[in-house]
């Protein structure tokens, strides 16, 4: 599925399925389910889906109904509380990469931004993400 909210692009066929659930069989008026994304940019979003007899719903030709979709975005935080319900934990861990009591994060920066990051971290003695780690903390 493809939809443009608030002028970003959310495209299931693009995005890295993180995992989801679903109910029922798939024929069913009442299958439901939600799937998570992540975007290429590190942005989430869920695909939620189900059929005549849900909330996802949609009307066709007078009282007639059909499944429907729709995709929701989420902040960061949002999916990491979507994901502790519904993911087993080998799959959050692996979604969002905890490693020994640290979270990797991804970041965008410019091109000339990014080159600086990494000249003054080799001038500092320091790997990229110490670098980074300690300007956060000096404030």
């Amino acid at each position: 599925m493809k939809k443009i909210i608030s002028g970003k692009r959310y495209d299931t066929d693009s995005a890295k399925l993180i995992g989801g659930w679903d109910e029922n069989l798939l024929n069913d008026l009442f299958y439901t389910g939600e799937n998570l994304y992540r975007k290429r940019t590190g942005e989430f979003f869920l695909h939620c889906f189900g059929g005549a007899k849900t909330r996802f719903a949609r009307q066709i030709d007078g009282d007639r109904w059909t499944g429907g979709e729709e995709i929701i975005p989420l902040s960061e935080e949002s999916a990491r509380e979507w994901a502790e319900k519904n993911l087993n934990a080998d799959e959050y861990e692996a979604a969002f990469n905890v490693q020994e009591g640290r979270i990797i994060r991804s970041v965008s920066l410019t091109e000339r931004a990014a080159e600086k990051a990494e000249s003054d971290a080799k001038e500092n003695g320091l790997n990229f993400s110490a670098y980074i780690e300690k300007l956060i903390m000096k404030g």
